[in-house]
């Protein structure tokens, strides 16, 4: 600890804000708050007891919850990235508590060329290219994407269609057992790569997609998808499901479409309808609501102007 105050002795003379991301039992910022008297900002993204106990089947016990309160409650903002935390957080913390959604920067992914000469010549040329981009998480809905393109395979007989998968994580298995019966690998894999890369990718593709399912224990998702807005940044046909905050982002025929949360038979048909579509102006749009209204800068702002009452 003492060493911890040393080091952040002369770092912290000159700042005016903490800003942390909650971590599990990561108490050291609130420490450094009373010390230093300097306003603790907490990012609350979620209860890491419940992520532990539902997601990654930890055992927790009260001790853990009540750690998590004391690191929360006792930092003077929290800052949350979806209205299913905010109601968590005003039942539990009363006040102080700002709905600022996850967001972009809108700049650096417009800057972001797609013409890679590797990629393109990777990707079927003549096929409608439907992607996602994000963790394999359990909340993240993987598997409704495959099973609806193994619908539209098997069933509709559309073969026309080629689906792209980039990340890893804990449902990357499941995910491809479900498309085992497509023998001739009509879609691809591409594990984690990096940012630029992974930009470049999705701006080969045609739709993209964000399947998020509701939690496990019947609550109500509670994320704020980075993909989303980059997904807007982006420009392509956005198909994004309607569990948790995540209608709140998207506009019917203007910036996307979404679809029933976990209902691959719906996903299906709005795949089949965004394939033969055109919607006018929605590359416009998207790219226009990521920029005004989810650029980081926009996020920052909003902070800024509630901590400080501008």
């Amino acid at each position: 600890y003492t060493n911890i105050i040393k080091f952040y002795s002369n770092i912290l003379k000159d700042c005016d804000l903490i800003y942390s991301r909650y971590r599990k039992y990561f108490f050291i910022n609130n420490l450094l708050s009373k010390k230093y008297n300097i306003p603790l900002v907490h990012e609350f993204n979620g209860s890491e007891v419940w992520v532990d106990k539902f997601w990654n089947k930890v055992q927790v016990d009260n001790l853990d919850q009540k750690l998590e309160d004391e690191i929360l409650k006792n930092s003077e903002y929290r800052l949350c990235v979806s209205r299913p935390l905010k109601k968590i957080a005003d039942n539990k913390y009363k006040k102080n508590n700002i709905l600022i959604e996850n967001g972009v920067n809108f700049k650096k992914i417009s800057n972001i060329k797609g013409n890679f000469k590797n990629i393109k010549n990777n990707l079927s040329k003549n096929k409608i290219k439907i992607a996602f981009s994000g963790t394999f998480g359990h909340w993240h809905g993987c598997e409704v994407l495959a099973k609806a393109y193994l619908y539209l395979y098997q069933i509709n007989k559309i073969h026309d269609l080629e689906l792209i998968f980039i990340g890893s994580g804990t449902t990357l298995e499941d995910t491809k057992k479900i498309l085992k019966p497509i023998k001739n690998l009509s879609y691809k894999f591409y594990g984690m790569v990096d940012f630029n890369t992974n930009i470049k990718i999705l701006k080969n593709c045609d739709i993209l997609v964000s399947p998020q399912i509701n939690n496990q224990d019947n609550s109500i998702f509670f994320g704020s998808p980075t993909k989303i807005f980059e997904y807007m940044a982006i420009g392509k046909k956005i198909l994004v499901s309607d569990c948790g905050d995540l209608p709140k982002y998207i506009f019917k025929n203007y910036n996307g479409f979404l679809f029933r949360s976990n209902d691959h038979l719906d996903l299906a048909k709005k795949i089949l309808y965004l394939k033969s579509t055109f919607i006018k102006n929605i590359s416009y749009n998207s790219k226009l609501t990521a920029k005004n209204k989810f650029d980081w800068n926009k996020r920052y702002q909003k902070m800024y102007n509630t901590i400080y009452n501008k």
